[in-house]
């Protein structure tokens, strides 16, 4: 193994692998094996071709075989397979072993993919009601702030995983649990959007945060609700939707509402898989007034998503975004072969519990475009201008 670079490298960020010194059109087989957070061990392989100058640069070559086609500095990374059917994130530093192999001599080398460091802090927030971590870089100074949230109403590890990031880019970021977690509800029906304006009120008070450039990320169930706050509270002047819905549904029972605002209910639709269907006036009702976000909406989709037509329903919110003369750039980006699961790239991308459709490479591929949007909107919004 001649170069991997960098390393260590951010667990969002591409390395590239290099080989030299083969003969000329040698065959290597490159196997990358590490283990999530239940101790699941992942692998996957691909065999190159030297090229005339006895070299492979996975960067720039496609594998002959393995478990992914196409030009891909990180394909051993999200086209990894386990016996579990989706890879359970760790915050926990996890080193992945890259091993090259070509006619029975055997290198490798350790890549160290880092997510938390010590130049970020990390935070229980048990006051006030909530219930969250937060995340902030820890070098001093006021840098902008970041609401995150999930689908599942707790601390799952993908909201996490994307505060912590979202920390590593210089942002502070608080995760914030909504249900099942502590004293708050245990499901997902009538939830006060109070609550989420009672976390920003916080986030705005704390030293290290710039109250005046604020945004909300929220995925699924999460991604509806980012939507909604956007509408209710403009200190949010950014607002990210993965595979949300521009129209607001019930609790999962569906005999009661899954969101409240000043002591009501907030209207909703039903069934998100027959909008067609839905009367026009409750259609009408149950859209979110996404218009009056005071900042750039982001919305990001997959077609192949089988929990719930996210694409279908983000355009709900684009639609109603074009009806109005915005000053800010809006943009829905939905991808053809993602599934339910589209987040911060180079994890495992496999179609099973957690991606809820889509396929190895699409999954991949949303989760890398995607994230870079996220990041480039954050970046302008919040901490470059704050303006358009």
């Amino acid at each position: 193994m001649r170069r991997i670079t960098p390393n260590p490298v951010r667990v969002d960020e591409p390395f590239a692998i290099y080989l030299k010194d083969l003969s000329p059109w040698q065959r290597v087989t490159l196997r990358a094996r590490f283990i999530d957070a239940f101790d699941i061990e992942w692998t996957s392989r691909a065999t190159f071709r030297a090229d005339f100058r006895g070299t492979v640069d996975i960067s720039r070559q496609s594998p002959i075989e393995g478990s992914y086609t196409g030009k891909d500095p990180m394909g051993l990374v999200w086209s990894a397979k386990g016996n579990g059917t989706s890879y359970a994130i760790s915050l926990r530093p996890q080193p992945l072993f890259i091993t090259a192999e070509t006619e029975g001599e055997l290198a490798g080398v350790e890549v160290a993919r880092t997510l938390l460091i010590d130049e970020i802090a990390g935070t229980d927030v048990r006051e006030r009601g909530l219930y969250g971590r937060f995340f902030r870089p820890a070098t001093g100074g006021q840098v902008p702030g970041v609401l995150v949230l999930g689908s599942d109403g707790g601390l799952v590890p993908y909201a996490m995983r994307e505060a912590a990031l979202l920390a590593r880019h210089g942002f502070a970021a608080l995760v914030l649990a909504y249900f099942y977690m502590g004293s708050l509800p245990y499901r997902l029906a009538g939830i006060p959007l109070e609550y989420f304006g009672g976390a920003i009120g916080w986030l705005k008070d704390q030293p290290s945060v710039r109250g005046d450039r604020l945004g909300v990320i929220g995925t699924s169930r999460g991604g509806e609700l980012a939507l909604l706050l956007g509408a209710h509270y403009p200190d949010l002047q950014a607002v990210v939707s993965y595979v949300g819905s521009g129209l607001v549904f019930p609790s999962p029972t569906g005999l009661e509402p899954a969101w409240t605002f000043r002591g009501s209910p907030l209207p909703w639709i039903s069934n998100p898989f027959d909008i067609l269907q839905a009367d026009p006036k409750q259609f009408e009702r149950a859209e979110i007034p996404v218009e009056r976000t005071n900042g750039p909406v982001l919305l990001i989709s997959g077609d192949a998503d089988q929990v719930w037509p996210s694409t279908q329903l983000s355009q709900v919110a684009m639609d109603r975004l074009g009806r109005y003369k915005r000053p800010y750039h809006d943009e829905f980006r939905h991808y053809p072969d993602a599934g339910h699961g589209i987040q911060p790239p180079y994890l495992p991308a496999t179609p099973g519990t957690y991606y809820y459709g889509g396929d190895l490479a699409g999954n991949a591929a949303a989760n890398e475009d995607s994230w870079r949007r996220v990041l480039r909107m954050l970046d302008e919004r919040l901490r470059r201008t704050g303006a358009p």
